[in-house]
Formats: structure tokens, C-alpha cells, sequence
């Protein structure tokens, strides 16, 4: 009798089990940190932005037809967002500000130069060379549409120990990959209201570099010998350039693994720097790709390195994906 019973609690236990399907078990999902409130409307599809003071962002966008007009009707592709009260006020223009850098001098000032084509009522801006003042009142902007020594589109842009402000490469119309024919492998450096207008330096690592070149990474280096110095990467290649002799101190490794920069864009940026490591440069590239096709994954691969090291050598992390 006792096999019996078993057999049927056996049998009724099977029948249980197939007449209902496992399902696996639900990973807790984490719990929810904050939340998103939309506060107000930007009226601007942001490509560049930057927080001037505790309550206003300065936004500029490329040629689109957005929601705010500026003075003369055109929509407009700059403003300033009030983070306080979310209102936005209209940021005056006269050329096309795609692919285009920024950068500040030492008293606040935002130089923003370069751009593309002229359309939507807007000039031309491959030369353009655009200042804004945040601290003025009521503040706008001020153009030189012809102002750079030539036209620049992607270039790269930083702001130097001296107050001033270095602009570097691009090309003279938009691509994909750059080509012979249209690249400026130049820059200049500009001063606080443009004048002297700056002549062209030749820059030859952006030769070396093509055709994957544009919107080079660039850093300045701290030291301790008061020089300018800016550690520049473009393709799979950087070097140390001091601009106050317009030479190429050394040069890293290359970094491994595929292209990092324009067209097949990864990203750089240089680590904090703490008085405990005595203001040790540690600059960081990740991402990229092997080559410029839609269906290429990107690259996982982050690379670093600290270039002013006698014999510099990348140090690689992957991060999978």
C-alpha cells in the first residue's frame, strides 16, 4: 500500500509539473535612483554647450530650423538657457556654425570658430571666428566671418597657460574622410579680441596622420619649465608639440587596435590631475574603429597614458560590448 501511495503522489507531482512550465527566475532589478522632471524647453537642438555662471547655458547649434527666431527672423541656432526661471533668449548669428570648435581666454571671453556651408539665411562660416562675453550685459555675439587665416572645418580648439587660445587643423570644406586637397594641416593662436590678426603655422603631424585627422585630440600639458605645451592625437598616432618653439618634442606609441579619431570617432580626455602625483598628465582615448563601414562594431578598447614620461607606453583596459 505504501508503493501505492507513492506512486501516486509521484505521478500527481509530474502531472503538476507539466501541466505547469518553469519559468526563470526575475533578477531583481535595482532600484530606481531619482527622477527625470522636464522643466522647460531649450527651443535650440544643442551641438555645443557650456555653463557660463550659476545660472545661465550658453548653447549653439548648427543650421536647423528651430523653435526660437533671432532679430532678423532667421531661426535661430544659438541662445542662452536661464537654468533659474527656464526661459530662453535668442543668441544673434550671421554664419553657419556646424562643425565648428570653441574655447575660452584667460578673462571669460568664448572664441568659437570654424564652420560649414552657407543655407537658412546664414553665410558661410568655414572662416568665421564668432566672441561672446558672458559677464557683459545683455550679452551677444560679435562676428569676424573672414577672421581665420583660412577655412577650418572640424578643427580643434584649446585654451593655453598664456591666456590665449590655440585653434588647430581641420579642413577647407566638409567630407567624410579628409583628403590631400582640402586639409589644413596648420593653427594659429589667437589672442583676446583678435588682434593681431595670426598667420598660419605649418603642423606636419597632420599630414602624417591623413586621412583620418580632423577634430584632432588635443590636451595641454602642465609642467614645471613654464612652457606650452599640448600633447595632439589624430588616428592612431600623438605626439608632444611645444608651441612657444613650434617644435615636436616626442613622440607615444602608437595606439593599437584601429582608428580613434574623425571619421571614426572615439573620444580622449586627460585624467585629473592631483598634487599628490605631482600633476601627473594621464591622458585617456577610447573607442574608434578598424575602418568606415555602417556595420563595423565599435571598439571597446580604452588606452592611457602619461606622454611626457621618458619612454611613454599605453596602458589598455577593454570594456567589452
Amino acid at each position: 500500500m505504501r508503493v501505492i501511495n507513492f506512486l501516486s503522489i509521484l505521478t500527481l507531482g509530474i502531472s503538476l509539473v507539466s501541466a505547469s512550465p518553469l519559468h526563470p527566475r526575475q533578477a531583481k532589478q535595482p532600484p530606481l535612483m531619482g527622477k527625470w522632471d522636464i522643466v522647460g524647453d531649450s527651443k535650440i537642438a544643442t551641438m555645443h554647450i557650456f555653463r557660463a555662471n550659476n545660472k545661465e547655458i550658453y548653447m549653439i547649434d548648427k543650421l536647423e530650423v528651430n523653435k526660437i527666431k533671432q532679430a532678423n527672423g532667421n531661426p535661430a541656432i544659438s541662445g542662452v538657457y536661464n537654468i533659474e526661471t527656464n526661459e530662453v533668449r535668442a543668441l544673434n548669428l550671421a554664419t553657419d556654425t556646424f562643425c565648428s570648435a570653441g574655447s575660452f581666454f584667460a578673462n571669460g571671453t568664448l572664441i568659437h570658430a570654424g564652420g560649414a556651408e552657407a543655407g537658412l539665411g546664414y553665410n558661410v562660416g568655414f572662416q568665421s571666428v564668432r566672441f561672446i562675453t558672458p559677464s557683459d550685459p545683455n550679452p551677444d555675439w560679435s562676428e569676424i566671418p573672414d577672421g581665420l587665416s583660412t577655412a577650418r572645418w572640424y578643427p580643434a580648439m584649446a585654451s593655453l597657460p598664456s591666456g590665449n587660445v590655440l585653434i588647430l587643423g581641420g579642413s577647407a570644406k566638409g567630407t567624410g574622410k579628409n583628403n590631400a586637397a582640402i586639409n589644413n594641416p596648420t593653427y594659429e593662436i589667437w589672442t583676446v579680441g583678435g588682434a593681431p590678426r595670426p598667420q598660419p603655422v605649418d603642423f606636419p603631424f597632420l599630414v602624417e596622420t591623413m586621412p583620418y585627422n580632423l577634430y584632432p585630440f588635443l590636451h595641454v600639458l602642465p609642467n614645471f619649465e613654464n612652457k606650452q605645451l599640448a600633447f595632439v592625437f589624430a588616428n592612431t598616432k600623438g605626439i608632444v608639440y611645444d608651441l612657444d618653439t613650434a617644435t615636436v618634442v616626442s613622440k607615444v606609441p602608437d595606439l593599437t587596435g584601429g582608428i580613434r579619431s574623425y571619421p571614426l570617432t572615439g573620444n580622449s580626455l586627460l585624467l585629473p590631475l592631483r598634487p599628490s602625483q605631482n600633476y601627473k598628465p594621464v591622458v585617456m582615448i577610447c573607442g574608434g574603429n578598424t575602418a568606415m563601414e555602417i556595420k563595423n562594431p565599435a571598439l571597446a578598447s580604452c588606452g592611457r597614458i602619461d606622454p611626457t614620461e621618458t619612454n611613454p607606453q599605453w596602458e589598455m583596459d577593454n570594456f567589452g560590448g
